[in-house]
């Protein structure tokens, strides 16, 4: 039900409205497939949630995780 969107741009192609771009058309492809558009970054990433403001997109929460390895491992 949740489409869980990322953009990753190359350094030398940023500020040019590539990321943009790709994260319109890739959100514009999930809301047509019906599903909830979902944007995660970290907390002190200011150009992701620049992006993401941009795309109208707001702050919901914060999301901790946690990974625990088996003791094998």
């Amino acid at each position: 039900m949740l489409a869980r969107l990322g953009t990753l741009v190359a350094p030398e192609s940023r500020r040019q409205g590539l990321g943009r771009l790709a994260t319109s058309i890739a959100a514009h492809e999930a809301l047509a497939a019906g599903l909830i558009v979902q944007w995660q970054a970290d907390i002190n990433n200011a150009p992701a949630h620049a992006l993401a403001a941009s795309m109208g997109l707001s702050v919901a929460g914060l999301q901790t995780r946690i990974s625990l390895q088996s003791p094998n491992k």
